[in-house]
């Protein structure tokens, strides 16, 4: 993730806390860009599921704060603040997180994330 360091703070929320989720983000991250492990207790509970909430990690700055997911369910308390990807299915040539890179360096000269979001993906699925 070059330049992503220094600019961003980096937080992966994974599923659970199985040994090969970190040996896949150890090997992703050997440059220590992701700042945070987020698990089930930075999630809230709504209707039965966990979804991300963001109040959790940056309190009420919300405008400074991405949520990028496969599902947008899981961003469904911040919609505004949700980027979808494309799943990541093993597939060695996969470039979603490279993709990724560059809107985040577009995101870089807004002040307020959510407006990057509406500005830059309109027609994102909520």
């Amino acid at each position: 993730m070059p330049g992503v360091k220094y600019d961003f703070m980096v937080m992966v929320k994974m599923k659970s806390e199985i040994m090969p989720i970190f040996v896949v983000l150890d090997k992703l991250d050997k440059k220590g860009v992701i700042s945070q492990r987020l698990y089930r207790d930075s999630c809230t509970e709504l209707n039965g599921r966990y979804v991300k909430d963001l109040t959790v990690v940056v309190g009420k700055d919300l405008g400074s704060a991405l949520i990028v997911d496969d599902n947008p369910s899981a961003y469904s308390l911040q919609p505004e603040n949700g980027v979808p990807i494309t799943a990541f299915v093993d597939y060695m040539k996969d470039q979603e997180l490279l993709k990724m890179v560059e809107f985040l360096k577009i995101c870089y000269v807004y002040e307020d994330m959510r407006d990057a979001v509406q500005d830059l993906l309109p027609n994102r699925l909520m």
